[in-house]
């Protein structure tokens, strides 16, 4: 615990391993408290915005909001290894589901330009989406015979 909180440094260790982040909310601390008084209430509201920090990570499925967590994250009292960790854990699952969503989309255009022009691919005969293709540098998805162009076409 950051020495800054001074005499709160234990309250806010049990409420740690009390609490597991997604449990942080406004009406569980107030009930843990026992009381609402201002100054308590004030504290049950700042540390409740870990349970929401903590669904945000769950919920986005957008890289740059999920890095953007990150500042968030560093200014939370309590439970900033373990929202980290979630995090970490959620942008390597965005990053995977968005390679998997590319690889995807290559192979079914690859197999549709193929099928459209009744090349059927083999071991010689391979394709690809290409991003930087040609005059234009423009996406195209590509297939080759024998290791030599044989068809292609811009993705438009």
């Amino acid at each position: 615990m950051p020495r800054q909180f001074g005499n709160y440094s234990q309250l806010f260790e049990r409420i740690q391993e009390q609490f597991d982040p997604s449990q942080l909310t406004k009406q569980n601390l107030i009930d843990y408290f026992g009381i609402e008084t201002s100054g308590r209430l004030g504290l049950a509201e700042q540390l409740s915005q870990i349970q929401i920090i903590d669904d945000l990570i769950i919920s986005t499925d957008n890289l740059q909001d999920l890095k953007d967590l990150q500042k968030e994250i560093n200014k939370v009292i309590i439970h900033k290894t373990t929202l980290t960790n979630r995090l970490n854990e959620r942008i390597n699952q965005v990053q995977i589901e968005i390679r998997e969503s590319e690889i995807t989309k290559t192979i079914t255009l690859t197999q549709d330009f193929a099928k459209e022009r009744g090349i059927t691919l083999s071991d010689k005969t391979k394709g690809g989406v290409y991003q930087n293709w040609g005059r234009y540098h423009r996406p195209a998805v590509v297939i080759f015979k024998n290791g030599k162009i044989f068809k292609w076409k811009y993705i438009k």
